[in-house]
Parts: C-alpha cells; sequence; structure tokens
C-alpha cells in the first residue's frame, strides 16, 4: 500500500485498498486473504460530499469518466 501510495505520490489515508470488496488494512497479508497469482487489489481515491448539485447530465458523465480513468489497479503476486 504505501509503495503504491509513494509511486503515485497521494498520502495513503486518501486511497482505499479493496479486495473482493472488501477494504484492507494494512496488517493484512495476501496469505490471510487468500489471495492467488493474478489477483488485484483496488485502489480508490476517496470521495466526500455528497451533496445535490445543480449540475448537467454532460458534467456528470464528464466527471464520471475522468474518475474512472483515475481508477487504478495495483496487481499483486503471491
Amino acid at each position: 500500500m504505501n509503495a503504491y501510495c509513494d509511486q503515485q505520490s497521494v498520502e495513503i489515508n486518501s486511497i482505499a485498498f479493496l479486495f473482493d470488496g472488501r477494504r484492507l488494512r494494512g496488517e493484512q497479508t495476501p496469505h490471510e486473504l487468500e489471495m492467488v497469482d493474478g489477483d488485484e487489489i483496488d485502489a480508490m481515491l476517496h470521495q466526500t460530499g455528497g451533496a445535490t448539485s445543480k449540475r448537467t447530465s454532460e458534467e456528470t458523465t464528464e466527471e464520471n469518466e475522468k474518475t474512472e480513468k483515475n481508477r487504478k489497479a495495483w496487481k499483486v503476486t503471491v
């Protein structure tokens, strides 16, 4: 996790790491998670807010596309 954040130049508390939809803790091991070769850990930027806004559907679509482009996956080999 630290290596990924260093590589991406982001703070570790700004990223949520997920495996099989579950949030990971830093002390968990691939063995504990029953990971196998080729499994991936998702690294998602935390999002805050949730207030409604007066955005057009085009603005929302553009934002969703940017979010998807920023989504990163970290491949782990066990």
